[in-house]
């Protein structure tokens, strides 16, 4: 696995301010390496660049920061996050509350068992967002393998408060809501080992 780790050549133009993040999981299938570094918005598998969310909007593209979005089934890998395509805002003065954000979006992709990567959800921006409002994003994934349907959590910042959205996927590609717009004071946050 040591040799399918990607050597990266420099930093990218990470506008996010996010430093790097990267998450990792080995594909069930293919039984490679796969590194979403989550900031660049570039995805290898087996060590070699095989993304660069081309499926998400024009170049400059740039990831967000989103911690552990990525989860696996017996088959597919699953990433999902936030990223700008194409970024509008500038690496130098990191205007944060002024910032445009016009070019945002959340996602969801998988890799199948095939290798490929196919997009299977995104909320991009639109007319009635502000230019520089903080909206939904994918904080975590989690697969059930017992219900082979993927737990989505999205978290939005309205100003005064969070509020979290859960829903799933069932294996239809169907999205079931669960709970939304609740109100949230304190924010649990897990890790899996």
């Amino acid at each position: 696995m040591v040799e399918q780790a990607p050597v990266l050549p420099g930093l990218c133009v990470a506008v996010t301010a996010a430093s790097g993040h990267g998450y990792l999981a080995i594909h069930p299938k293919l039984r490679q390496l796969v590194f979403h570094d989550g900031t660049c918005a570039e995805l290898y598998v087996g060590g070699r660049l095989i993304y660069k969310y081309e499926k998400c909007g024009p170049e400059p593209r740039v990831g967000g920061d989103t911690h552990g979005a990525i989860d696996v089934s017996k088959d597919r890998v699953f990433i999902g996050g936030w990223g700008e395509a194409p970024t509008r805002r500038n690496p130098d003065t990191q205007e944060f509350e002024a910032a445009d954000r016009s070019g945002k979006f959340s996602h969801i992709h998988v890799i199948g068992e095939d290798g490929k990567v196919e997009l299977q959800w995104i909320k991009k921006w639109d007319d009635r967002i502000k230019l520089h409002y903080w909206y939904a994003e994918v904080t975590d994934l989690l697969y059930d393998p017992r219900k082979d349907v993927l737990w989505v959590a999205r978290g939005m910042l309205t100003g005064v408060e969070t509020r979290v959205s859960t829903c799933l996927i069932l294996p239809t590609g169907e999205w079931r809501t669960l709970f939304s717009e609740t109100r949230i004071r304190w924010l649990c946050i897990a890790t899996r080992f």
